[in-house]
């Protein structure tokens, strides 16, 4: 919100109601929009990796998986617990920005169906870190090398294809440097 309050006292002259004014308040709802998801895009999935790391190997360092699969639920049932229960907060923050971004939806140019699909993208992408995350949390001892093994799997995923795309649509006429 003081973000938003930034961007609005920046943009707006004293006893002025033009309509480039007005113009310019759907501009800057636009930007702030699309700073706010694009932070959110990427910051909940750093936090989703981080939370998810130590999940199951915190269990064995107990030493209280053997006691947790004893138990009548199924190892779908705890994955996906741990998963949850990780990124139930990281839900919470992400709702709780929808307040502030319907409030820059006030200013105009912004539409309800952008600001929906940027929380599901953002959702979907964090819940995918976060299985990833938790998927090394499974084979390593140390959460520094899950968040690194997911920080590089997350970096091929992102990265690899527009470059593929890249080299196949353009690239192929030039050399690479």
């Amino acid at each position: 919100l003081g973000f938003v309050a930034i961007f609005w006292l920046r943009s707006v002259r004293e006893n002025s109601s033009s309509s480039y004014d007005v113009s310019r308040m759907a501009e800057l709802g636009k930007i702030v929009s699309a700073i706010v998801v694009a932070v959110q895009f990427f910051a909940l999935q750093l936090f989703a990796v981080v939370m998810c790391s130590t999940a199951i190997s915190e269990e064995r360092y107990r030493r209280t998986l053997g006691v947790l699969m004893t138990t009548p639920i199924t190892s779908l049932q705890i994955v996906m617990g741990k998963l949850l229960s990780r990124t139930l907060q990281l839900f919470l923050l992400l709702a709780l920005s929808l307040p502030v971004l319907a409030v820059v939806r006030v200013f105009g140019g912004v539409q309800w169906q952008f600001l929906l699909q940027g929380l599901a993208v953002t959702a979907t992408a964090m819940i995918f870190a976060g299985s990833v995350s938790l998927f090394y949390s499974i084979f390593t001892r140390h959460a520094y090398a899950a968040v690194l093994l997911t920080l590089l799997t997350g970096a091929v995923f992102y990265l690899l294809p527009p470059y593929l795309a890249y080299v196949s649509f353009v690239g192929h006429h030039r050399p690479w440097w």
